[in-house]
């Protein structure tokens, strides 16, 4: 996962901060991942967050983005 962030690769990316470095789990989503959803005729869908779309649109991706808010605060500290 670092090589492919230092390479610029990662369209989004995850690690659990609260976790020991030795069982951190990494998530990533590649360029060539998504490149190949398109290819296949396909439409690839990313759930991340503002930040992450950001990059997307930074990085080039033709995309259009969706942010779905909670009702209130409490519903969503009641979902995570």
């Amino acid at each position: 996962m670092q090589r492919l962030e230092g390479q610029g690769e990662l369209v989004e990316q995850h690690s659990d901060p609260f976790t020991h470095l030795l069982a951190r789990q990494h998530h990533g989503v590649t360029k060539g991942s998504i490149a190949a959803v398109v290819a296949a005729g396909k439409i690839p869908l990313l759930l991340t967050d503002v930040e992450g779309a950001q990059k997307a649109k930074a990085d080039g991706l033709d995309c259009l983005s969706i942010f779905l808010a909670p009702a209130s605060p409490q519903v969503y500290h009641s979902s995570t």
